[in-house]
């Protein structure tokens, strides 16, 4: 029994001892009346008494430290205005938790020095229980709301602005929980099961903006955590269920999922998920992925229809490339691996399809028009992007992913006066190309060649086509014209069969070598 006056040292070192968590030590100086303090040899430490916090809010408490086991067994909180009445025990692997009353930031401002709190309040009426052991059990009775706590993350924290639930025997019903963490916003809602020693998960999580970065630092544990000794032999319980996630906007890598809605599916073993609606860079992408330990499985569809094609361009290049006009596209593509290579295993197929619109700024379109400008071969000029625009009626490709090489297995370009057909390699990992293609001028060759041998007069209603090679960097490639013993025959077929241009009103064009001059063959 007395009475006893504690300063802010010896509750430093009192609450360090009796290994309180840092958001249940209190302020000082701290007044002890009627109290019972034991300290045993073994290190066990008990207090049962009434305090009066900085001259403020009047406790009970009711504690035992023991080298296995944390018991608060009472501990109440009175202002005169209001009370809440707390129990904690943490006893090797069982953890017991009750709460009944109210606790407003007022209170806790006059008793705790840096309990959870941020102008918020809790209030109600709830017990928990829990053992961590296998097999796991959790039951709970009681309800429990609040607002404005603070939830500790990796590396920041969390706020938990409102949150409502009631519990029943083995589940906890979250009517609602909104989080804001960061710039992100969260509203969750479901429920938690325990039963046959598994967490059971069903729940809705919908969000204003997230960024996978941010989620993987937050949530990402430490290797190696430092444990209580009371806390030692804990397990923790198998999770699996089903949450539904929607977000208006979803960030990883650096790309913008606007908007993501995802179902998915909780095992002990693997996560798998089901894309239900997603926009990247325009392009709905639906389909499955699966994450089992370090391996990522996916399987997607990519589409779009009669979209603009300038935003997609801009967002998928980085602003590199301006192509505008209305587009089409269809794809898949699947691959399995880890982190590191997933994106080499990927296989896919793919088709797009543009019309009437025009190219601002494409880096090989660009090149190879400076280098046929540059040659002084053509009487006519061909367009220079860095002034004017190329309009064209149609653009299509279709082609193959393969890891990170995407092969355009079929390019066409149609405008007003040139077609452009041709085959091409993109490395993305190395950022470079490699392509092929034939260049037909839809106007007679006398008015489109300088140097035209003395036979071209009977050739003066073909088209001509200028077989060219581009290659090098994706930004600025290198671009040369193609002899046509490297055209090919599949190559060399592509504008009959594509653009319906005869052959016999086709010629094929290429520098004569040293001597000068041009060759125009069939």
């Amino acid at each position: 029994g007395g009475t006893a006056v504690i300063g802010a040292r010896m509750t430093e070192w009192l609450s360090r001892h009796v290994e309180l968590p840092k958001t249940l030590r209190l302020r000082s100086p701290v007044k002890i009346t009627g109290g019972h303090l034991a300290w045993y040899a073994g290190g066990d430490i008990s207090f049962r008494g009434q305090v009066t916090v900085a001259g403020g809010a009047q406790l009970s408490l009711d504690a035992v430290k023991q080298p296995q086991r944390l018991a608060v067994q009472k501990l109440t909180i009175d202002d005169g205005a209001r009370h809440a009445r707390m129990t904690f025990q943490f006893a090797k692997d069982n953890f017991d938790l009750s709460f009944n009353g109210e606790l407003t930031q007022q209170m806790v401002d006059k008793v705790f020095l840096s309990f959870p709190m941020k102008g918020g309040s809790l209030r109600g009426d709830i017990q928990v229980r829990a053992s961590l052991a296998k097999p796991f059990r959790f039951s709970a009775r009681g309800e429990l709301s609040g607002s404005h706590l603070l939830i500790p993350l990796r590396r920041e924290q969390a706020l938990l602005e409102k949150f409502s639930i009631q519990a029943s025997g083995a589940s906890v019903q979250v009517q609602s929980a909104d989080l804001r963490w960061g710039k992100s916003h969260l509203e969750m809602s479901g429920k938690i099961t325990s039963a046959d020693d598994v967490l059971r998960l069903d729940g809705d999580v919908t969000g204003d903006q997230l960024d996978w970065e941010e989620l993987q630092r937050a949530f990402s544990m430490e290797r190696k955590q430092r444990q209580p000794a009371y806390a030692g032999g804990v397990s923790f319980p198998v999770v699996e269920g089903t949450i539904r996630f929607k977000a208006d906007r979803f960030t990883v890598q650096g790309y913008n999922l606007s908007p993501l809605e995802i179902k998915a599916a909780i095992s002990p073993s693997v996560i798998s998920a089901e894309i239900v609606r997603s926009l990247v860079c325009g392009v709905s992408t639906t389909g499955r992925f699966a994450i089992a330990g370090e391996e990522i499985a996916l399987d997607l569809q990519l589409s779009a229809k009669n979209a603009p094609l300038e935003p997609t361009t801009v967002c998928a290049t980085s602003g590199k490339s301006d192509i505008k006009g209305t587009y089409t596209l269809e794809a898949q593509v699947a691959g399995r691996g880890d982190r590191e290579h997933l994106l080499p295993s990927l296989k896919g197929r793919f088709e797009i399809s543009a019309r009437d619109g025009e190219f601002v700024g494409a880096a090989a379109v660009d090149a190879t028009f400076d280098y046929l400008n540059g040659t002084g071969d053509f009487k006519v000029a061909f367009p220079d992007l860095d002034k004017e625009t190329l309009p064209y009626r149609l653009v299509r490709v279709k082609g193959k992913i393969d890891g990170e090489t995407v092969v355009g297995e079929e390019i066409v370009v149609q405008s007003s006066w040139l077609d452009v057909s041709g085959q091409a390699k993109i490395d993305l990992a190395r950022k470079q190309v490699e392509g092929k293609g034939i260049i037909a001028v839809l106007k007679p060759v006398d008015e489109v060649i300088n140097r035209i041998p003395l036979i071209g007069s009977i050739f003066g209603a073909s088209f001509l086509g200028i077989p060219v090679r581009v290659a090098g960097p994706l930004e600025r490639p290198q671009v040369s014209y193609l002899s046509p013993e490297a055209v090919g025959a599949e190559l060399l077929n592509m504008p009959a069969k594509i653009f319906g241009i005869p052959m016999e009103a086709f010629r094929l064009f290429t520098p004569k070598g040293d001597a000068g001059g041009t060759t125009i063959s069939k």
